[in-house]
């Protein structure tokens, strides 16, 4: 009886060290997942003030990349560039395969159209609440955002 037991126990212990251990390494993946989305941000904000879209090439596929940099392009052709401060991110969802991910959040954002000149407001300030679905793919090693479905959920300027 006692060495069933102990059988029993350490079955028990095995499949719970066992589960710890994947949802650890779960765990791992999905933080390394929002940190990517966290700096694309961050870098995003950066590549509008700077009109340089290339800041994100090491952080988006070529598919990405092209986007922004039309968006720069577009707003350039409309004399101004965009100055976004990320306010809040909440992230609602993460699913991740062995090669792709898909990270939904919640973002609010304030922004303001400058001119690319002199660098002034040329509107007034937005608050707005997107949800947003990246599209994640993994590439030579390392996650990178290649598609990015945007929704306004509350646009709403702040006077």
């Amino acid at each position: 009886m006692k060495k069933k037991l102990k059988i029993i126990v350490v079955s028990l212990i095995v499949v719970g060290a066992s589960l710890l251990a994947i949802y650890i390494f779960s765990e791992g993946k999905k933080r390394e997942v929002k940190n990517i989305v966290i700096t694309y941000n961050d870098v995003l904000r950066k590549a509008h003030l700077e009109m340089n879209a290339s800041l994100l090439s090491r952080l988006t596929s070529e598919k990405q990349l092209k986007k922004v940099d039309s968006y720069i392009a577009f707003n350039l052709k409309n004399g101004r560039i965009i100055d976004g401060e990320l306010r809040d991110l909440q992230f609602q969802d993460i699913i991740i395969q062995e090669n792709s991910a898909i990270v939904v959040t919640i973002e609010r954002w304030g922004w303001v159209y400058m001119d690319p000149g002199s660098k002034k407001p040329v509107s007034e300030m937005f608050d707005d609440v997107y949800g947003n679905t990246y599209s994640l793919v993994r590439t030579g090693g390392h996650w990178v955002v290649d598609d990015i479905d945007s929704n306004v959920i509350d646009a709403s300027p702040k006077e």
